[in-house]
């Protein structure tokens, strides 16, 4: 019976608790590169459960066992049961390299080590004269290449077999009769396992351990309650590189040539190992550590690190760690973790961000930072944040040292980190500006490219984000248009409020601008990271920003005042909706009612859309989605619940004649909010878009005088 047979009829109890272990938590890439030749997987070292987590994805991806060595220590009960039943050697057995080499020529197993040696608890790794240096407990040494050796040995064993084939090497290496020697070259297979994120802390395994081992030893309490946390909390992102095929490798120098022809094959072998085991090595331990995946953790650790001083305001360092993601980014070479790619732009809002606040936490346990959420500057302690501790004690003490240490070996990451930290702090808002404009042009490209094609595509013209940069350095305005618009909608005013100086971003809130069927992903949260988007930007450029918009957006300045009043200079408010008059709007439950019946019974004649003939076709939709208007909806109630919490002088302006919002709207947003200073205008215009046409000015009047009378 094969063993992968073995494993899936006697260990059915094992893969299953792997498989609800890991499950959602692990994220594999690189699978193709996994060749059909007979496998050597060379992966680094950081935790004992890699002897578990590895061996079991690549059979999941690949259909056949890696067998491994483990330490002696670890074959115990039921685990251990597994991992002999999974091929599992001791790294005590004394056969071990010949089981692993007969594998190798004829494929009937793969084989996983760990070139280490080491679990590298500190992950301090340097390079010197081409060969890795591992930084251990008590003492600094070259990294084993026993596993690049037994590669080529496996490789020259074959060539030399096929040379002159002998019984004697498939007895010598343990191949069994159902298997021949492969004439295909071995390959080795970089693996990268990188952990996010990786804390101490009690969790549920740890506390069974104890319970089953009352008192264990310090090293191994520190293993389990590590370990614990990461099989508990961590994304594990596991990376097969690609492959190095030995033959290919070892093809030879020009001065080995001559050599070959001369020297008895057992001399000549022997110099092709010596000659290549540290080149092989260093090759794919190369491949291994340059394909970490890098997280927020990485990047927040090396910032604090390369920063010059021992203070930092708390914007800045949101602001330096920002510009620290987007430039490794930009290197266009190295795996990202989503707390770097997904919405990174929430670092600057800060500590509404879970990874920023999971870190920051992490950094104040520990020692690094000094001083809270509460207080603008931050103390940095270098000393205890470049502090090694002891070996087995460093992932509780100081991980972020860990993190820093994991970083050290990519060079142009290192050297970005430095170039950024050492930059004028004005010069890190510009590239911050940058960042964001370019974000949001490059969102609606991609847009523009994905529904050119689509009924009622909206224009350039009046669907692209727009700044107009002003002189005044000090207000600066984000303004937000209307539901089912596009910032063409707020183009006037942009424009009027620019001719007094101020610079104003308008904003394409998610969904809008292109074609309606972009709207069948509307999201409010979406909305409202896109205004956000526009409020940070606006910081780098202005002191301060003043928070506009029209209809929806009004809902949105409104809902973004609440939640960071911090960053509000003022609030203008037109025509935000905070009660709706339309009848259709009203509709949107029954219809939702109605498609979820649909659904039910499997019948068509869903209700996805209404027609809704806008004020102004050219900038807004003629389609209103059934998904858009219940996000609406829930907006309007997110921002019921905010207004309590403005205190940001307010300017609110609401037609009394208004056919689409309840004109009770301005009154409640009015007598709900907290601010000193707020004012309602009602001007005697018969239609809801009255930032446009003939008595736009009434508007844009009292806005102009409000925001001139703001604080400069």
């Amino acid at each position: 019976m094969e063993m992968s047979d073995i494993v899936l009829k006697s260990t059915g109890f094992i893969l299953k608790f792997l498989e609800n272990l890991f499950k959602d938590k692990v994220r594999v890439t690189g699978v193709e590169n996994i060749p059909s030749n007979p496998t050597l997987f060379v992966c680094n070292h950081f935790t004992r459960a890699e002897t578990l987590i590895l061996p079991y994805f690549i059979h999941k991806h690949t259909g056949k066992l890696a067998r491994s060595l483990a330490d002696d220590v670890v074959f115990v009960g039921a685990i251990g049961d597994y991992l002999k039943k999974t091929g599992t050697l001791s790294t005590d057995d004394p056969n071990r390299n010949e089981i692993i080499m007969g594998d190798l020529l004829s494929g009937a197993n793969n084989w996983l080590i760990y070139p280490e040696g080491n679990m590298m608890k500190n992950k301090k790794v340097s390079l010197s004269n081409n060969k890795y240096q591992l930084h251990l407990e008590d003492k600094t040494r070259d990294l084993y290449t026993g596993s690049a050796v037994m590669a080529i040995k496996a490789e020259l064993l074959r060539q030399n077999y096929f040379d002159r084939p002998s019984k004697k090497i498939k007895k010598k290496y343990f191949i069994s009769d159902e298997f021949e020697i492969r004439s295909d070259s071995t390959a080795i297979v970089p693996v990268n396992i990188t952990y996010y994120p990786i804390r101490s802390g009690e969790s549920k395994i740890k506390t069974l351990v104890k319970k089953m081992a009352k008192k264990l030893p310090q090293r191994f309490d520190e293993e389990v309650e590590i370990e614990g946390k990461i099989l508990a909390d961590s994304d594990i992102h596991i990376h097969f590189d690609e492959p190095i095929l030995v033959k290919d490798f070892i093809s030879g120098p020009k001065l080995l040539k001559p050599a070959k022809k001369l020297l008895p094959v057992e001399i000549k072998d022997d110099m092709i190992v010596k000659y290549y085991r540290h080149k092989l090595t260093t090759k794919f331990m190369s491949q291994i550590y340059s394909k970490t995946t890098i997280n927020l953790d990485h990047i927040f650790a090396l910032t604090l690190y390369f920063y010059p001083e021992d203070t930092i305001h708390m914007g800045e360092l949101k602001s330096r760690v920002y510009v620290n993601i987007k430039s490794i980014q930009a290197l266009k070479k190295y795996q990202m973790h989503p707390s770097v790619e997904l919405d990174v732009f929430r670092v600057l809002i800060g500590k509404k961000y879970e990874p920023w606040a999971n870190v920051m936490k992490l950094a104040h346990e520990q020692g690094i930072l000094i001083g809270d959420n509460q207080v603008e500057f931050l103390q940095i302690d270098h000393k205890k944040l470049e502090d090694e501790h002891k070996f087995h004690e460093i992932r509780r003490k100081n991980m972020l040292k860990v993190l820093i240490n994991d970083m050290m070996l990519l060079d142009d990451v290192i050297d970005t980190v430095k170039q950024n930290d050492a930059k004028p702090y004005h010069d890190i808002g510009k590239d911050i500006f940058a960042y964001l404009y370019e974000r949001d042009q490059h969102i609606y490209d991609e847009l523009l490219r994905k529904y050119k094609d689509s009924e009622g595509l909206k224009t350039e013209k009046v669907g692209r984000p727009l700044f107009l940069k002003g002189e005044n350095k000090k207000l600066g305005v984000v303004l937000c248009h209307g539901y089912k618009s596009s910032p063409g909608e707020v183009r006037e005013l942009a424009q009027a409020l620019h001719d007094k100086g101020f610079s104003v971003y308008c904003v394409r809130l998610d969904g809008h601008g292109t074609a309606p069927e972009n709207m069948k992903t509307a999201s409010w949260i979406k909305w409202y990271d896109s205004y956000m988007r526009g409020v940070l930007a606006i910081e780098q450029i202005c002191d301060r920003a003043v928070f506009a918009g029209f209809s929806t957006g009004g809902l949105l300045s409104l809902y973004a005042a609440g939640k960071h009043p911090a960053k509000c200079a003022g609030i203008i408010s037109i025509n935000a909706a905070v009660k709706i008059n339309d009848i259709r709007f009203r509709l949107v439950k029954v219809v939702n009612f109605w498609n979820e019946f649909m659904d039910k019974f499997g019948e068509k004649g869903k209700k996805e859309f209404i027609e809704d003939e806008p004020e102004y076709p050219e900038t807004n939709y003629s389609i209103n989605y059934v998904k858009g208007i219940e996000q609406l909806s829930k907006l309007m109630k997110k921002t019921r619940i905010e207004l309590k919490n403005i205190m940001a002088p307010t300017l609110i302006i609401q037609s009394p004649d208004d056919p689409i919002v309840n004109p009770k709207s301005g009154q409640i947003i009015f007598d709900d909010i907290k601010s000193k200073k707020k004012e309602l205008v009602k001007p005697k215009v018969n239609n809801h878009v009255i930032i446009r046409g003939n008595d736009k000015e009434k508007v844009f009047a009292p806005i102009i005088e409000f925001i001139e009378e703001l604080p400069h």
